[in-house]
């Protein structure tokens, strides 16, 4: 008999590709994405779901902050298992305004807690079940440079942005119910990530669209910030491995491979001239592209006023992982990024900008 899982924040980035992965990998699992389609949602990336799992996916409008709404899908599809994707994500926006923060990530993440623990309890369920919350590195706060040591899953919480905090505060709550109640709990903290469907107000894509119609890069202060990335179907992967082994109780670290924002983005863009330069169709398509201007597109990066708090470096110490549910990243830099390149050439349009 198949089981529903219950993806929350489905319709975003991570989300949406860990539906499709786990419609891919488990025929005898069904998943049930529930997401507001707040601007970071969107039902069209549910389409590679949507082809692999055909009607083993079942996709629900809803808020997580609707407690009894959320008690009602988990009664009627009798779930008993909980990723939690659904955030507020991206730091710029919460130093502007921190308010939908608070409401979705420990708001939302507390009535779902809540809707779990009530449930499963009604169940009689105290095996089988998990609740799984997706976090973040930057709970720890920033490292002075990758040299430091990498922070482990041990690691005091010292957030430094209002959307880090919002997180932090959220993964408190996850522990409380699974000290206090016994729920059962797990939580990751994830690297920066890239890949299919990803907001382009994030910097990869938004490198990427802006240079293909050939807008300034914006770089904040000096661009040698340090951060690890991951592609989308690893970080999946990782999930999908604390989600069935990881141990009730424990966090889990996810890592990924270090660039400076500079050598991100100067590397996106040589690769994005190397392309156009071959490619006529491609030059025709974006007629605004630097290189169909007789420049380079490094030429469109200015560095900008840095943003208040920004972290200097991320890093953490993925052993815990590795050593216990034998995770191992499958894709290297290159080879995601030229992958999420290839996505985005195709699915790239003005309108998105």
């Amino acid at each position: 008999m198949s089981e529903y899982i219950m993806v929350t924040g489905g319709a975003g980035f991570i989300g949406s590709n860990f539906a499709a992965y786990l419609l891919e990998h488990y025929s005898d699992v069904k998943v049930l994405v529930l997401d507001k389609l707040t601007y970071a949602g969107n039902s069209a990336n549910l389409d590679m779901a949507r082809r692999i799992g055909g009607d083993r996916l079942l996709f629900v409008k809803g808020d997580i902050c609707d407690t009894v709404f959320v008690e009602s899908l988990i009664r009627e599809y009798r779930i008993l298992k909980v990723v939690n994707f659904a955030a507020e994500s991206h730091v710029d926006r919460s130093i502007a305004d921190a308010d939908d923060f608070i409401k979705t990530n420990i708001e939302g993440t507390y009535s779902l807690l809540k809707a779990c623990r009530k449930c499963w309890n009604d169940f009689g369920k105290t095996e089988n079940t998990r609740f799984h919350q997706i976090s973040t590195d930057e709970v720890y706060g920033s490292l002075s440079s990758p040299d430091d040591r990498h922070f482990t899953e041990g690691q005091v919480y010292l957030p430094n942005s209002p959307y880090a905090s919002s997180k932090a505060s959220a993964d408190l709550l996850v522990r409380s119910f699974n000290r206090t109640y016994g729920l059962n709990t797990t939580v990751t903290h994830g690297s920066n990530t890239y890949g299919y469907c990803q907001h382009p107000e994030k910097l990869i894509p938004m490198t990427l669209t802006r240079a293909l119609n050939g807008q300034e890069i914006p770089i904040y202060g000096s661009g040698n910030q340090v951060r690890e990335w991951i592609f989308v179907t690893d970080h999946c992967k990782a999930v999908d491995y604390v989600l069935r082994y990881g141990k009730s109780g424990e966090h889990y670290n996810i890592d990924g491979i270090p660039m400076t924002n500079n050598e991100m983005v100067n590397g996106i863009l040589s690769m994005l001239d190397s392309v156009l330069e071959s490619d006529a169709g491609l030059r025709a398509r974006f007629p605004d592209a630097a290189v169909c201007r007789g420049m380079r597109s490094a030429d469109l990066i200015r560095h900008v006023t840095d943003r208040p708090g920004h972290d200097i470096c991320y890093a953490v110490n993925a052993e815990k992982i590795e050593r216990e549910l034998g995770f191992k990243r499958d894709v290297e830099l290159e080879a995601g990024l030229r992958m999420t390149f290839e996505w985005y050439l195709g699915n790239c349009l003005k309108s998105e900008i």
